[in-house]
């Protein structure tokens, strides 16, 4: 009989894993007691709990097709909209989206515990002209000129200028060394 339980030096992959393991360990701290003492234990034999249900993951592999779906779904409904049904207010459809962003999110604040965070925030009348307002106009108006971009660019045009503003902000990044190439970071 060894003085301590054996332990695997592996780490376990999982939370199930660890707990099957501290399960088995414990019946056979509970059979060497048995074992050696010659009788049954007076203690009753443990519950077996089952384990907890893992929620389902959702990984980058899911995320990143729903996500390009959707923004593709979109950039094709704006153009039916803009071209097919002649619809020439981009600033109403910018302020429709806002006003309902607006409205979920109060909604979400209220109803779940999503935006608990939101409660430790100090929001005061210079914070909010100097950080939230600027913000808020600059990204109302890159919406305002996205969406009258449809009334005079193609769907396929459109896709590709999306795909290169990715580039195109890194570039900006690199202009005030705000970031530097992965070539010039392994030299350090």
């Amino acid at each position: 009989m060894q003085p301590f339980p054996s332990f695997r030096t592996s780490m376990p992959t999982s939370n199930s894993s660890i707990f099957d393991e501290k399960q088995q360990i414990h019946e056979s701290e509970i059979y060497e007691l048995q074992g050696s003492s010659g009788s049954q234990s007076p203690l009753p034999t443990p519950a077996s709990a089952t384990s907890p249900k893992s929620r389902p993951r959702v990984t980058a592999a899911i995320i990143i097709p729903i996500w390009i779906a959707l923004s593709s779904s979109v950039i094709i409904y704006n153009n039916y909209l803009y071209n097919s049904l002649n619809f020439k207010y981009p600033v109403f459809l910018v302020t429709f989206h806002l006003t309902f962003a607006a409205i979920g999110t109060r909604v979400l604040q209220r109803t779940t515990n999503l935006l608990d965070g939101l409660k430790n925030v100090n929001m005061t009348r210079d914070v909010f002209v100097k950080s939230i307002l600027p913000i808020g106009l600059l990204f109302s108006g890159s919406l305002v000129l996205s969406n009258t971009a449809y009334l005079y660019l193609s769907v396929s045009y459109i896709q590709m200028l999306k795909v290169c503003c990715s580039i195109d902000e890194w570039r900006c990044t690199l202009t005030p060394s705000l970031d530097r190439p992965l070539h010039l970071l392994q030299s350090f």
